[in-house]
């Protein structure tokens, strides 16, 4: 009945993963991954512990059945990417991180090395049966996750991301839903309900990929298709048609080439994105280039994509990547050669396994691992995706354990104690794992999650200060934004700014390979400094530590200058600006932060200059997506300054056009607006900015309603009159 019991717990614990995409946690920091990531872990943690406990005190010898399993190909292949990731690891800048990993990804070598263990209990310790039993548990859970998705989308949400967080990564639990549905059919002996389930989940599950808009995914999803019928292809008509799908696809590439331009479509609305992506894989190219042997080590690119950053990428706003969106990148960065061979070693292992295979395993091997790849060319994996790819394997190469006779039924027992020994200390390393890498961590994500709200969350932070976990950088920087952006007035008291202002310098100091840290600790620094001068030395000096590491990282010019600005260094701020400016002339906030320095002083022909940057600034970024909310507010304090009513109503008749949608105006710059077209007597525009604020300020409502009204009778004066401002 013990042996029963300890067997049915490790099941519980693996069926049990199949609903982990539901989570999501209210109450932590990084609320959406984190819950699915710290209970997945606890699964697989309580799944090889009640395994041990059964190995240690069982009769029964399970290392007999499964030793065999770690000679399996995609096995070794898996533990060697796991190897090659901890070489990598511990020489890289920070092991710890990398070790580790973070609460965004699930990575890591910490974070592999479950997922190793996940795909082992599901490919070798489940029967056939109940391998079977957990993809229908996921496809229920997917049908949640699906239905909410498409809630979101009727609810008018641009982008669904439902219970995953993310409308890429929920695009890629689609893609992986629709292979797991396939199998689900294929092995239904008869049309029953499953067979149906998982038939009507298909079709769903590519609407739903459709509306994430993730253009990655749909395109996986366009080449697992091809390859499927490829497949079915040959199979049914022979290797012939190989070579007249050869001759099509010559004609489709001469095709694209000499309608380059039409690609375009695929770029949308946000082709801004696909281009920062282009330079994030060139930087992750050189920082390979760097370190080619063993790479840079897990949870690294910040650093390798900083030291090659191109400015480019500024041009499509201030964008941070811990990835470079490219599975092949990401890898030879993180693992250099060695680890990129061990991974196409990887998908050999899977191919080496189904090559004789005359079912449905083939076809959808293929078919599904062309898909799986070619979206990732274009976003990273993640601890969802991680789930649906162990899930997939391990029913495609699992043994069949259960339609295996057993052998030697009456050999009798033989206690093996080393493999009680290994049984026990694997069982008390994940008894330590449990806690320290799952329950202190939760600890600290909850309690930073309450000083969020809370008026004086001094105590809050010094109980997450007294212990060291490895979220607690990661979760800290996180609260420590919001902070900037939300509370800036709590960063400038006493007791909560000192505390603050240590603990991101901390952060700085013990994660160099994060230049964010360094950029936050200044950011800090310079709100404070107001009221310690000896801060802006220590923000210039951080600053220019940063500079060394990343010498063409726009962001920190930025800041160097502000550093000079406040402290009347007048022409230094000028000078670091034109530098941020000389990185790439056509990044719009670089303009922006040269016009501020030039406007800092009394020099008329400087301000004028000024008002050209800013000018420049508008032309190269007329939605003005690029800049922060506190970089508009400053942009139209200036002009409101300079009396620029011209610019100000630009700006306001952009936001009524669409152009400007990230963002709300605030009401006196409409105000000014409707002021200025009164003057100009541009009756067409005032109607339709007073329209507009109608519906963004319904306080407003019948003053607006009046305006038109004396516009339409052409009553300017009395129009100038009703919105005077200071």
């Amino acid at each position: 009945a013990s042996k029963s019991s300890k067997n049915s717990l490790v099941r519980i614990c693996i069926f049990g993963v199949a609903f982990v995409p539901l989570i999501e946690w209210r109450f932590t920091e990084f609320g959406a991954t984190a819950g699915k990531i710290i209970v997945f872990r606890l699964l697989v943690e309580g799944a090889v512990l009640f395994l041990a406990l059964q190995i240690v005190f069982g009769k029964k010898d399970i290392l007999r059945e499964l030793r065999g399993t770690l000679h399996h190909p995609v096995t070794l292949a898996f533990i060697f990417i796991l190897v090659s990731m901890a070489v990598s690891a511990l020489f890289a800048v920070n092991p710890t991180r990398a070790f580790w990993g973070t609460l965004e990804r699930g990575e890591g070598v910490f974070g592999v090395f479950h997922y190793l263990i996940f795909f082992f209990l599901l490919a070798f310790f489940l029967t056939r049966k109940e391998r079977l039993f957990f993809l229908k548990c996921l496809l229920f859970s997917g049908y949640v996750v699906l239905f909410r998705a498409f809630a979101e989308k009727w609810e008018g949400a641009a982008r669904v991301t439902s219970s995953i967080g993310n409308a890429a990564f929920l695009a890629e639990h689609f893609l992986f839903l629709i292979a797991v549905a396939w199998i689900v059919m294929q092995e239904s002996k008869t049309k029953g309900i499953w067979w149906h389930v998982a038939l009507s989940f298909i079709p769903f599950a590519v609407g739903g990929i459709i509306i994430t808009g993730t253009r990655g995914a749909i395109l996986g999803l366009g080449a697992g298709v091809v390859v499927f019928l490829f497949v079915f292809a040959v199979r049914k008509f022979g290797k012939k048609i190989i070579w007249g799908t050869a001759i099509v696809c010559m004609i489709g590439v001469i095709g694209i080439w000499r309608e380059g331009a039409r690609l375009q479509i695929l770029a949308g609305e946000r082709s801004g994105s696909i281009q920062t992506r282009l330079t994030m894989w060139e930087a992750g190219w050189q920082a390979f280039q760097e370190k080619p042997f063993i790479g840079w080590g897990p949870e690294h690119f910040i650093l390798a994509s900083s030291a090659h950053y191109n400015p480019k990428a500024a041009r499509y706003g201030e964008t941070w990547f811990d990835r470079a969106h490219n599975k092949i990148i990401d890898v030879v960065v993180a693992q250099g050669i060695v680890g990129g061979i061990i991974f196409l070693g990887f998908i050999g292992s899977v191919l080496f396994v189904v090559r004789n295979d005359r079912t449905y395993k083939k076809p959808l091997t293929l078919a599904f691992g062309s898909a799986y790849l070619v979206q990732a060319m274009f976003a990273p994996d993640q601890f969802v995706s991680w789930i649906g790819l162990m899930a997939f394997l391990g029913y495609m190469v699992g043994r069949e354990k259960d339609e295996e006779k057993p052998k030697k039924e009456n050999t009798p027992y033989r206690s093996n104690l080393l493999a009680k020994i290994g049984a026990a200390g694997a069982g008390v390393f994940m008894a330590l794992a449990f806690y320290y890498g799952n329950v202190l961590p939760y600890r600290q994500l909850k309690i930073l999650f309450e000083a969020r709200g809370a008026d004086d969350p001094v105590l809050l932070l010094k109980k997450v200060v007294a212990k060291d976990t490895f979220v607690r950088a990661e979760a800290e920087a996180n609260l420590f934004d919001f902070y900037m952006d939300n509370r800036p007035d709590l960063i400038m008291k006493t007791g909560i700014g000192d505390l603050v202002r240590e603990e991101v310098r901390s952060l700085a100091e013990k994660e160099p390979q994060d230049i964010r840290h360094g950029i936050r600790y200044a950011r800090v620094a310079l709100g404070q400094a107001d009221k310690n001068d000896m801060l802006y030395g220590e923000a210039e000096e951080e600053l220019k530590k940063l500079a060394e590491i990343a010498p063409k990282r726009q962001e920190i010019y930025y800041l160097l200058a502000q550093v000079s600005g406040l402290q009347g260094k007048f022409e230094e701020a000028i000078k670091t600006a034109e530098r941020a400016v000389a990185l790439d002339p056509e990044v719009a906030r670089a303009h922006y932060f040269l016009g501020l320095a030039l406007a800092l002083g009394d020099d008329p022909n400087l301000k004028e200059r000024a008002m050209g940057e800013f000018i420049r600034a508008e032309a190269l970024n007329p939605s003005l997506d690029t800049l922060y909310a506190s970089d508009l507010n400053n942009l139209f304090a200036v002009y409101k300054r300079e009396k620029r009513w011209d610019r100000v109503t630009g700006i306001v008749l952009r936001k009524v056009d669409g152009v400007i949608s990230w963002t709300r105006l605030h009401e006196e710059m409409y105000i000014i607006a409707l002021f200025h077209l009164a003057e100009e007597k541009n009756k067409e525009a005032f109607v339709k900015v007073a329209a507009y604020m109608q519906e963004e300020f319904p306080e407003k409502k019948e003053e607006a309603r009046s305006a038109i009204e004396f516009a339409e009778q052409e009553k300017w004066e009395i129009i100038q009159d009703m919105f005077e401002f200071e």
